[in-house]
């Protein structure tokens, strides 16, 4: 087994280069080579969120040939920032992914590309770009729901106070132009639904 450490800087940018020449490295059935190091991302985007990486991503990878084609495996690890989901503040998140992708370097076995969309077929100068596999499993561990802590209150809707930080009004006041403020009117101030008149009742009447 060869082993490699890649301890070269790559200047910070949002699509670093991280090739891997495949060929005639790999060329022999059972022959695979260990990749260590770190990565110099500084972003990558999953969807409209941003996740900004200020120590790149560290990565373990290996490339073995299996015959018809050569299997990356391996886990990455980035410490992150973004944006909170509920007050737009800085929350961080730590992501462990794993780095999965397929290549075929024998052109007898392209119909594999074909059926498996996650196969990628290997061009003449035998390289493979690494990136983006590392990246596709990152994005795979961004959660749906990034908070910058678990009680976050996130922002008042109607003046978008950070409530984490400052106490409004807008809360205590209904909102007329809601869309259920015929049915809030209904609660008293602890939430439970008012008590109808009894029958028979006094009650003013306006004439």
């Amino acid at each position: 087994m060869e082993s490699a450490e890649n301890t070269e800087s790559i200047a910070p940018a949002a699509t670093p280069q991280f090739s891997y020449r495949l060929l005639p490295e790999l060329v022999d059935t059972g022959s695979d080579v260990t990749l260590a190091g770190t990565l110099a991302l500084s972003q990558f985007n999953r969807g409209a969120l941003q996740i900004r990486l200020s120590d790149g991503v560290s990565y373990n990878l290996n490339l073995s040939n299996t015959g018809t084609g050569v299997l990356l495996s391996g886990t990455a690890h980035a410490e992150a920032l973004t944006d909170c989901t509920r007050c737009s503040e800085e929350a961080k998140i730590s992501l462990q992914a794993e780095v999965e992708s397929y290549f075929i370097i024998d052109q007898r076995y392209h119909d594999i590309a074909e059926e498996d969309d996650t196969a990628i077929i290997v061009g003449r100068d035998g390289k493979v770009d690494l990136v983006e596999p590392i990246v596709a499993g990152l994005v795979l561990e961004v959660p749906f729901t990034v908070l910058c802590k678990d009680d976050c209150a996130g922002l008042c809707s109607r003046c978008y106070a950070n409530l984490n930080i400052e106490e409004c009004t807008c809360i205590e006041e209904p909102d007329p132009d809601h869309p259920f403020a015929a049915l809030l009117a209904l609660l008293d101030d602890e939430g439970n639904l008012r008590e109808a008149p009894e029958e028979g009742s006094t009650q003013e009447m306006v004439t």
